[in-house]
């Protein structure tokens, strides 16, 4: 028995071979390794790149008619270096769906928030059904932010110190996402508490009630932890690679 490793263009199979040669089993017995694939796309740029393997198979003293089976990996591997200055190579399944994680007990009333109207709005954004897609682009991200939660919003958000200790707008969906930067005007206001160990969520007393037809949030949450939950949200899409345009889920735990 032998096995040989290879992949397409912009991929290289290191090590082809999970062991040297050919390997000879008995009834019982069974073989196992490693083989190992290289993939090094340019500066700023995207390689799809599917592994392929051959199993050649014989019985000594017997005549063969087809003694290799060739087949391919039906996920695609996806390998890029558009984070880190363009110079760090990651590589993800991109058809296994990534996913941002926020617990409770870390992004406080930020994560509550998100968890509320990915829960209660009709757009469900963040769901497994609706998830939404990151932008990568950083001057639209700050556009984004400005007409959810600062001047470019007809109603502006009023920050409410006496129920918020360090009040600030947090968004939802994410300003570093396409389906982010809708006017605030038409965002449900609310007020995410903990009391008694629960969220209890309240309508902001300077905003229209809430119809939960609103395609966003601006929850009234603590500075420190919008921006703890920001900076998640940029390190997810590193660490996970989430490309310009890719969908993700956002989940929260407790």
């Amino acid at each position: 028995m032998t096995l040989t490793a290879s992949c397409t263009a912009a991929c290289t199979a290191t090590v082809p071979n999970p062991w040297a040669g050919s390997r000879l089993l008995t009834l019982g017995q069974s073989a196992t390794g490693n083989v190992t694939f290289l993939s090094t796309p340019g500066a700023g740029l995207v390689s799809d790149i599917t592994t392929k393997y051959d199993l050649r198979v014989d019985q000594p003293g017997t005549t063969p008619i087809n003694i290799d089976a060739i087949w391919s990996n039906p996920r695609q591997v996806r390998c890029d270096t558009m984070f880190a200055g363009n110079t760090s190579t990651g590589c993800v399944i991109s058809s296994v769906r990534a996913q941002l994680i926020l617990p409770l007990s870390s992004y406080g009333a930020a994560a509550a928030t998100y968890g509320w109207a990915e829960a209660n709005l009709i757009d469900h954004w963040g769901s497994t059904a609706n998830p939404i897609q990151r932008l990568a682009d950083e001057p639209t991200q700050t556009a984004n932010r400005r007409n959810t939660c600062g001047a470019g919003a007809t109603r502006p958000f009023v920050t409410l110190p006496a129920n918020v200790p360090d009040d600030s707008c947090d968004e939802y969906p994410f300003a570093a996402s396409y389906q982010g930067g809708t006017n605030g005007a038409a965002c449900a206001d609310v007020v995410p508490l903990l009391q008694n160990g629960v969220w209890q969520f309240y309508q902001d007393p300077n905003a229209p009630a809430v119809t939960h037809n609103e395609p966003c949030v601006r929850g009234h949450v603590p500075l420190t932890q919008n921006s703890a939950a920001g900076g998640k949200v940029g390190s997810n899409s590193q660490t996970e690679r989430i490309i310009d345009l890719e969908k993700y889920e956002v989940v929260i735990t407790s």
